[in-house]
C-alpha cells in the first residue's frame, strides 16, 4: 500500500495528523513484513541445521553398526 498524497487545506490539522498516523502505520507494517521475512529465514536455517544434524547422526549410526 502506498499513499501518494493527501490534500489539505490551510488550517486542516486533522488531515495533517491523519497523514502522520498513516505514515507511522505504514512504517510499522513495513517493519512487520521485514520481521516476518527474518523469522521465515531463521526457521529455514533451523530446519536445515536439523536436517544436517539428523543426517550426521544417521551416518554415525551406519559407521558404528
Amino acid at each position: 500500500m502506498s499513499i501518494d498524497s493527501i490534500e489539505i487545506t490551510e488550517g486542516d490539522t486533522h488531515a495533517v495528523e491523519r497523514a502522520a498516523l498513516l505514515d507511522d502505520i505504514m512504517s510499522e507494517a513495513t517493519a512487520i513484513d521485514d520481521l516476518t521475512t527474518l523469522e521465515d529465514a531463521l526457521a529455514e536455517v533451523r530446519r536445515q541445521r536439523r536436517l544436517t544434524t539428523d543426517g550426521a547422526d544417521a551416518t554415525d549410526n551406519v559407521d558404528s553398526g
